[in-house]
């Protein structure tokens, strides 16, 4: 009789149990495993000029990193080691003002707590910063790299790359230039360009004629475009100036009888192309990249590309947006493979790692021997654009790697005698 009871009792209570559970309870072990995988947030500092006289630098990388996180988080955010995390973008107006990005450097790393921060520029005070809390840090120029830096890389792009790639393409497409005049804003963007444009030139045997930067207030493109075109360059190498400026200096150029090829990495095709005949740019003006809804990329560029374009517009893209998603995109595939989200482990796997894919391509280490550190993840083929009816189309690849390869003794006593920023070497 006892044992029966107990089995009934013993039946009533596994089915108040499974009633229970059906109408949402669960036992205390159960709770806390739900509540173990519940998703975790890892945040994403964005530190840029959002406004000021670069912001068309800022605008449209945190434009596509708003796009990246929207998608990643939509497909259920990031595995890490079993592990799911949703991402938090954080963003600091620096406006182009040391200042101010020293305390953007500050409050994202110690306030927000953030595990990368992301940027198409850092300025000089935030190195330390970044540095001395190690805290894993992407940035677009190579020139701010360094051994002492150990926790700052570029992502695909890190200028001396497509330096190279334009300089080289141009050399081999029309062999009968044999002058350049380099033209850019008085910054120290401009700066950088110059310097390394007249090395790049120098190892293709073509003359700098020109290199006298303009002030940042200039109107009066047409005397300034005079000025250039009386030291008799066969081509014009815009570089990194501003793409309003580029746009006014080409207008001049075509309205002055310039024939040779015309070279900018940021450039406002729309408006440069509404300045000038369509037959004088086509063949002539050459982009250092094509945009990324071009059916010349792969479809996953294509379609962060065609959104992009479709939520704010093709005046408001500039290149900057296309390495920005290459950094995020990098980034969120070494924590996956590595399975953490902490700096210095995601640091450690990337250097390790010989190969990391994006979504444009796979990324290799080059030019250690510039910085001193791996430092630098390039395509080793970059993909140039010239403007062919109207709209820029993918014209070549070239192999920076081999031209890297071929002159760096020479680039790196170049750089020893000059005693140039981040690169000197002693």
């Amino acid at each position: 009789m006892i044992k029966r009871v107990s089995l009934i009792l013993l039946a009533l209570v596994l089915a108040l149990s499974m009633a229970l559970i059906a109408c949402g309870g669960a036992p205390a072990e159960q709770e806390e495993e739900e509540e173990e995988e519940e998703p975790q947030v890892v945040r994403i500092g964005f530190l840029a000029p959002l406004s000021g006289p670069a912001v068309m630098w800022g605008l449209p990388s945190w434009n596509v990193a708003q796009l990246w996180a929207e998608e990643i988080n939509d497909a259920g955010g990031i595995n890490v080691d079993g592990q799911i995390y949703e991402v938090e973008l954080i963003a600091y107006d620096d406006q182009f003002l040391p200042s101010e990005a020293q305390k953007g450097a500050e409050k994202l790393i110690l306030e927000d707590e953030v595990s990368v921060i992301a940027s198409p520029l850092f300025l000089e005070p935030t190195f330390d910063v970044i540095t001395d809390n190690n805290v894993l840090a992407f940035d677009m120029f190579g020139t701010n790299l360094g051994d002492d830096r150990p926790n700052i890389m570029t992502i695909t792009c890190n200028c001396l790359d497509y330096w190279v790639a334009s300089l080289v393409y141009m050399h081999e497409t029309w062999p009968e230039v044999q002058t350049i005049a380099h033209v850019t804003q008085d910054d120290k963007l401009g700066a950088d360009a110059r310097f390394w444009s007249e090395i790049i030139c120098d190892t293709l045997g073509i003359e700098t004629v020109y290199d006298s930067p303009f002030a940042l207030d200039t109107t009066d493109f047409a005397a300034l475009t005079t000025a250039i075109l009386a030291s008799n360059p066969d081509a014009v190498d815009f570089s990194n100036t501003y793409p309003y400026f580029s746009a006014m200096i080409t207008e001049q150029l075509y309205l002055q009888g310039f024939d040779g090829p015309v070279i900018a990495s940021s450039w406002d095709m729309q408006l440069a192309l509404s300045k000038v005949d369509p037959e004088w740019a086509d063949g002539r003006l050459l982009n250092h990249w094509i945009d990324p809804d071009n059916s010349a990329l792969p479809e996953a560029v294509q379609a962060w590309g065609v959104e992009y374009m479709e939520t704010y517009g093709r005046d408001q893209y500039q290149p900057v947006a296309y390495v920005t998603w290459d950094q995020l995109t990098a980034w969120k595939w070494s924590v996956e493979q590595c399975g953490s989200v902490d700096p210095a482990d995601v640091l450690a796997f990337m250097r390790a790692a010989p190969v990391i894919p994006t979504a444009s391509t796979d990324l290799e280490w080059w030019a250690e021997e510039l910085t001193g550190i791996k430092a630098m993840l390039s395509p080793q083929l970059w993909r140039l654009g010239m403007v062919t009816d109207g709209a820029t189309e993918q014209v070549a690849l070239v192999d920076h790697f081999e031209w890297w390869d071929e002159n760096q003794d020479y680039i790196l006593q170049r750089v020893e005698e000059a005693e140039w920023g981040r690169w000197e070497r002693t």
